[in-house]
C-alpha cells in the first residue's frame, strides 16, 4: 500500500530499498527523518488516512513513533533493532501527527525526538528520549483557535530551538485562518 514502506536511496535516488515495512494492513508511515549520526531513521506510523484526515478526523489511538537503525555493507543496505519509541492506543484519544529527531549530538537537545501529538482539545508538542521513556510536555494550545501544523516541526541546527507552523482560527478549512512560524526553546518559551 502507499506509504507503508521507509525506504533509503542514493542521493541521486536510484537503489532505492526499504528498511521498514508496516506490518498492519492499511497503516502508514510518515515523517522520517535520520538520527545525527546517521545509523538510525525515526518516523511515524499511523492508521490510514480518514475522512476529514489525520488531524479532522476520528480516528484515535494505535499511533507510534518508531526507529530503526540502517547500516551499509559492501554497498547493501542493512536494517535491524526497530523499536518503539512511544505510541499511544486508543484508549488514549490522541494522535501522533509528526515527529523530528535533534541534530544535536551534544547539549540539551541532543538524544531527543520532538512531536506533536492531537487531541480532540488540543495541540502538544513534546520531547521524548530517542531511547523512549516519558514525554515531556514543551508547548501547547487549545484547538478552539489555534492549530499547530502537522507536519511543520523542525529543530535548529545547534538544538536549541524548535520552529512550527501555527494556525489560528476555528478550523483547518476556515478560509480566515493565518498561519504564523513559531519558534521555541526546549522549556516552550516562545
Amino acid at each position: 500500500g502507499i506509504w507503508k514502506n521507509i525506504s533509503v536511496s542514493d542521493v541521486d535516488g536510484s537503489d532505492l530499498t526499504p528498511i521498514y515495512t508496516s506490518s498492519v494492513t492499511g497503516n502508514r508511515t510518515l515523517f522520517a527523518t535520520w538520527s545525527p549520526s546517521g545509523s538510525s531513521v525515526s518516523f511515524v506510523e499511523m492508521p490510514g488516512l480518514v475522512a476529514n484526515g489525520w488531524f479532522g478526523g476520528s480516528v484515535w489511538g494505535n499511533y507510534a513513533i518508531k526507529a530503526v537503525d540502517v547500516s551499509v555493507s559492501s554497498g547493501v543496505v542493512f536494517s535491524s533493532n526497530t523499536r518503539t519509541i512511544y505510541s499511544v492506543t486508543t484508549a488514549d484519544q490522541k494522535k501522533i501527527l509528526s515527529q523530528a529527531w535533534s541534530p544535536a549530538t551534544s547539549g540539551s537537545g541532543a538524544g531527543k525526538i520532538a512531536f506533536l501529538v492531537v487531541t480532540s482539545t488540543q495541540s502538544s508538542i513534546y520531547l521524548i528520549p530517542a531511547t523512549g521513556g516519558t514525554p515531556t510536555l514543551i508547548y501547547s494550545v487549545y484547538n478552539t483557535d489555534n492549530r499547530i501544523g502537522g507536519n511543520s516541526i523542525t529543530w535548529s541546527s545547534d538544538a536549541s530551538k524548535i520552529a512550527f507552523v501555527q494556525g489560528s482560527g476555528t478550523t483547518v478549512a476556515d478560509s480566515n485562518m493565518v498561519c504564523s512560524i513559531k519558534i521555541i526553546d526546549l522549556s516552550g518559551s516562545v
